[in-house]
């Protein structure tokens, strides 16, 4: 996990970087236990960015070091807040996580993506689309 994320850390950056995070971390590997982190660790670097909400405190990444440094613990999903960490007043993203039944054939969430996508492109907003590495039933 660690060389993907070294490879793909330009590509990545430009959607983590600067921005608040959740991370899933797997200590024990993808199949043992897991859980999510959105408080800053104690030892955190430079790389790391920090933001104080009255008692609470998050953590997000600037740069390839952070990013690394977060696989290098284990983390395994990204979660990056909707808005940067400098105007967290003003988001800019809205993640909208399509995530149906097992059961559900492909075919009907592939055409409910589409037609989401096509709401999205009449509202004059940009849209990304990742696919979930789920097979086609």
């Amino acid at each position: 996990m660690l060389d993907y994320i070294a490879r793909v850390a330009p590509s990545m950056l430009a959607h983590v970087a600067g921005r608040l995070l959740s991370v899933l971390r797997c200590p024990g590997g993808a199949e043992k236990q897991c859980f999510y982190q959105r408080y800053p660790a104690a030892a955190a670097d430079a790389s790391v960015l920090h933001h104080r909400d009255g008692d609470d405190e998050y953590f997000g990444i600037n740069d390839r070091r952070g990013l690394v440094g977060l696989a290098q613990q284990n983390a395994l999903e990204f979660h990056p807040w909707g808005a940067r960490a400098t105007t967290l007043e003003q988001p800019d993203r809205l993640v909208l996580d399509l995530a149906p039944d097992e059961l559900l054939p492909f075919a009907i969430e592939h055409g409910a993506a589409s037609e989401l996508r096509e709401v999205i492109a009449a509202l004059g907003l940009e849209s990304l689309s990742l696919m979930h590495p789920r097979k086609p039933r």
